[in-house]
C-alpha cells in the first residue's frame, strides 16, 4: 500500500521547484498537495494573482498528483490532523 505524503504551495505561480518537490515526494507515496485559501493567501503573502479555481486546477494538473485540498491555514496542524499523511514535504529551499 502507498504511503501518504503532504505538501503545500503557498503561491500562485506553479514553478519548477514545485515540479521537484512533487517529483521527490511521489518516490515516497501518494501525493496530496494543499493549496491555501484566498485567506490565508492574503495574511500570507498579499493577493493571489489567480483565482483560488485556478490554483487548485493547476496542482492537479501537475503529474504524479494524487489529491487536491484546501489549506485554510499556513500552519499544517489542521490537514495533517485529518489527512494523517506518512510524510509531510515542505520543500527544499
Amino acid at each position: 500500500m502507498d504511503r501518504k505524503v503532504y505538501t503545500c504551495f503557498c503561491t500562485a505561480v506553479i514553478h519548477k521547484g514545485h515540479l521537484n518537490i512533487i517529483s521527490e515526494a511521489r518516490k515516497l507515496g501518494e501525493v496530496t498537495v494543499g493549496v491555501l485559501s484566498d485567506e490565508a493567501m492574503i495574511r500570507y503573502n498579499r493577493f493571489p494573482t489567480c483565482t483560488f479555481e485556478e490554483r487548485v486546477a493547476a496542482a492537479r494538473s501537475i503529474e504524479g498528483v494524487a489529491n487536491v485540498v484546501v489549506q485554510k491555514d499556513m500552519m499544517y496542524d489542521e490537514v495533517i490532523a485529518e489527512l494523517r499523511p506518512d510524510y509531510v514535504i515542505h520543500g527544499d529551499n
